[in-house]
């Protein structure tokens, strides 16, 4: 597999962009990588917290970025986070 240099490609390559569960996929500017937003398990503590309408009040962030390889036929290096990302609340 070639080195991943743009965020599209890093995207394109783990298919975030079709994924049921996820959503809102930003590409990064400073780096090869993205961010998105997954909703959590149905069934887990974290799902049942809602908004009075209902909707999901929170979600888990996930960050991905590529490092370039540090030579020609290297292989490069992954970092990623996760996290909760909690809702902004409207008046």
């Amino acid at each position: 597999m070639p080195a991943l240099k743009t965020s599209q490609e890093v995207i394109q390559a783990t298919g975030v962009a079709g994924l049921a569960d996820y959503y809102d996929v930003i590409p990064l500017l400073d780096a090869a990588g993205f961010t998105v937003k997954r909703r959590y398990p149905l069934g887990s503590v974290a799902a049942q917290v809602v908004k009075p309408n209902g909707a999901p009040a929170s979600a888990c962030f996930i960050a991905i970025a590529v490092e370039p390889p540090q030579n020609p036929n290297g292989v490069s290096r992954v970092g990623g986070e996760a996290g909760l990302y909690d809702f902004p609340r409207r008046g």
